[in-house]
């Protein structure tokens, strides 16, 4: 079942085989490409945004169910084990990273506006904005996971 999970890219990314690029510098000097063919730049931008949007859905409301059985739990216990204390600060640790996923998500919502009203510079915002909501991704991730490990097992990474 898992090995279909390799093929799901395929026909998404079809229709961009037959899309051809131009590439240009934009007026910061900066290398950057462009469909020639509009209903590839909004087909490329629509299947984004749906897969982004359609999983971080799926992500937002296991959250929700996580959350309402920890409150559950700890209503009827009064307490939590130490074993529930560290799954509930590694799913901290992902509700923060589901939180740069929705960030994520306002990203491909412009992008799919920008491109799909042809207005260049809502889109020259969204990459501007992309590269914070990359750059929180990539700072958040190993802080977050920091917390997860146990001494030795911090000890042996290093």
């Amino acid at each position: 079942m898992i090995w279909l999970l390799l093929l799901i890219p395929f026909p998404i990314l079809s229709v961009r085989f037959a899309g051809h690029s131009i590439y240009f510098y934009d007026d910061d000097g900066e290398l950057a490409s462009s469909y020639i063919e509009q209903y590839v730049m909004v087909y490329h931008v629509t299947a984004a945004i749906t897969v982004i949007v359609t999983s971080s859905t799926i992500c937002f409301i296991l959250a929700i169910i996580t959350i309402l059985r920890y409150r559950i739990m700890y209503k009827e216990y009064g307490s939590l084990s130490a074993s529930n204390k560290q799954d509930l600060l590694l799913f901290g640790q992902a509700f923060v990273s589901l939180i740069l996923q929705m960030a994520l998500v306002g990203y491909q919502i412009m992008r799919f506006i920008g491109g799909y009203y042809n207005l260049p510079s809502l889109q020259a915002f969204a990459l501007i904005y992309f590269y914070y909501v990359n750059d929180a991704f990539s700072l958040v991730s190993p802080i977050s996971k920091k917390g997860k490990f146990n001494k030795r097992s911090k000890l042996d990474l290093v």
